[in-house]
């Protein structure tokens, strides 16, 4: 930390872009792995000289081979849409009568007219829903995003 301190790289401590010398004992093992797993480069006090650590090739993981498909994929006759009793039915969708669904009734390559998702969250748990039903677990941290609020964070 002197060295640090004593450098010219004093003025970027604790700034975006800077450095952020830490504890080992005061960073939780989730955010210690976290850095780990995201880090461009990691070095170790105790793995050698710098010159050493910087000289080590990393091995890369195997590469499976490209997919190649045995067969055309199959092409099916889009299903009619079916009718539904929907109330504030707007020709894509509408609400079940009790109101507890929107339900959204599109024929093969017919969009919404605008994308759109939603979030479903509770204090442990949360996902992204968009219009094209891709879902996007994760969990639900205030710190891990460096948001002030908690987000959901695949």
């Amino acid at each position: 930390m002197k060295i640090i301190v004593a450098g010219s790289e004093s003025p970027m401590l604790g700034k975006p872009g800077g450095i952020f010398p830490l504890r080992l004992g005061d960073v939780p093992p989730a955010d210690r792995a976290l850095m780990q797993a995201t880090a461009r480069i990691l070095l170790l006090a105790d793995a050698g000289t710098l010159a050493e650590q910087l000289d080590r090739t990393v091995a890369k993981p195997a590469v499976p081979p490209a997919f190649r498909p045995s067969r055309a994929p199959a092409r099916e006759a889009a299903p009619a849409a079916q009718a539904r009793d929907l109330v504030f039915g707007n020709g894509l969708g509408g609400f079940t009568r009790d109101g507890r669904e929107y339900i959204i009734t599109l024929a093969r390559g017919q969009m919404t007219p605008a994308p759109w998702v939603n979030v479903i969250a509770n204090a442990g748990f949360g996902t992204v829903v968009s219009e094209s039903g891709s879902p996007i677990p994760g969990r639900r941290t205030a710190m891990s995003t460096g948001s002030r609020r908690g987000t959901t964070t695949p």
